[in-house]
């Protein structure tokens, strides 16, 4: 009889010990502020307004149907080879770089313009002041220019040493390579922009 009350005074402490915990975990939810949203308004704008502007620069591109593969590849693509592998005797037509023993074309879609494109975007998109916009762009503009400028010289070695690889190093390793680094330079320069908005907060 005593065992038996003992027993249900026991399995009904556990719900009400169940509910107090829960009411007391609901108020400090509610303490603890606003609901969090999984998306801030602040993603939305940097993802809607990194759209706009990438997709403004690819129209322009093939509005004007600019040559940057004859301005700013192939041709500084070129020179550097030309100095860096004399012996080849590499020289510059438009958008190709050939030598006695390799022709490289660098086709629209190959020539990398979509990697400064991603810069621009993402750094005019990024919730920062124009002074480090322009300082990331300073810096960054110059960085994809070299690493676009290492990735044709790669292929044409490519092409001229290890043409078996050619698919493989342009369609896969060059591009994961340059978005990659693309990427650490980001993240490295949009981390002074968060901490000083942090700390005003």
């Amino acid at each position: 009889g005593g065992g038996a009350a003992r027993g249900r005074v026991r399995c009904a402490a556990a719900p009400r010990a169940a509910r107090a915990a829960g009411a007391a975990a609901g108020r400090t939810d509610a303490a603890a502020g606003t609901p969090v949203h999984i998306v801030s308004r602040g993603g939305i704008r940097f993802v809607v307004l990194f759209a706009l502007v990438f997709g403004a620069l690819q129209l322009t591109l093939v509005k004007t149907r600019a040559p940057i593969a004859d301005w700013l590849v192939a041709a500084p693509a070129g020179w550097v080879l030309a100095r860096g592998l004399p012996e080849d005797g590499v020289t510059v037509n438009a958008n190709q770089v050939h030598s006695a023993r390799v022709r490289l074309n660098i086709l629209p879609g190959c020539e990398g313009t979509e990697v400064f494109f991603l810069l621009l975007a993402g750094i005019v998109a990024f919730p920062a002041g124009w002074r480090a916009k322009l300082r990331g762009l300073a810096i960054g503009v110059p960085l994809v220019f070299g690493l676009n400028i290492a990735r044709v010289a790669a292929l044409y070695v490519t092409v001229r040493d290890f043409p078996e690889l050619f698919e493989l190093v342009h369609g896969y390793v060059a591009p994961t390579v340059l978005v990659a680094c693309l990427g650490v330079f980001f993240w490295i320069w949009s981390a002074a922009p968060l901490a000083r908005a942090r700390a005003s907060e």
